[in-house]
């Protein structure tokens, strides 16, 4: 063997050995950067995880509270939400306080009880306040489709007459 197919042999054997370090690097990388990945990802579910109990503490706790102080808590001094078989203003089953206390509370109770005067209101205010919540949205939607049939309408006749000016424009040019 020459000099020259000897140096193509050492330089061939080098080059192999410099691809072969770099396949086993980038697989390290690889490997790592995996590694890196599944670490983040458990982190990532621990704090999932000890935030969800945190929530669930919060929630056992909250509710604890209010149990306790509905417990505590005289039944006319619970809110209306939290004491809905009650109409506004009326005294507790059992208790001694002939009802509201305050001035706004008062009003309050007169601005939610029915109207003594309904012949006043005449008899279209009796049917508008009758309609239920229902009846109010389906005349929104009625409404809504009325106004998106005539926007509808109003459109296709602005289409048609522009076809109707451009035909009578060509008929024009054709004619002269």
């Amino acid at each position: 063997m020459d000099d020259a197919t000897k140096e193509r042999l050492r330089l061939d054997t080098l080059h192999d050995e410099i691809l072969l370090r770099h396949k086993k690097t980038q697989e390290q990388e690889r490997e790592h950067v995996a590694q890196l990945q599944a670490q983040e990802r458990a982190h990532q579910q621990a704090l999932h995880d000890q935030n969800f109990e945190q929530r669930k503490r919060m929630l056992a706790l909250e509710r604890q509270y209010a149990a306790t102080e509905l417990a505590t808590k005289p039944r006319d001094s619970i809110p209306e939400c939290e004491n809905a078989e009650l109409a506004p203003g009326e005294p507790a089953p059992g208790s001694d306080n002939p009802g509201p206390r305050n001035e706004a509370a008062v009003e309050a109770k007169n601005k939610f009880t029915a109207s003594k005067n309904w012949g006043s209101l005449g008899e279209d205010a009796v049917k508008k306040k009758g309609k239920s919540r229902a009846g109010v949205f389906m005349g929104f939607a009625e409404s809504a489709a009325k106004r998106a049939a005539a926007e509808a309408a109003k459109k296709r006749a602005e289409e048609a007459a522009k076809r109707g000016r451009r035909r009578g424009g060509d008929e024009k040019s054709n004619s002269i």
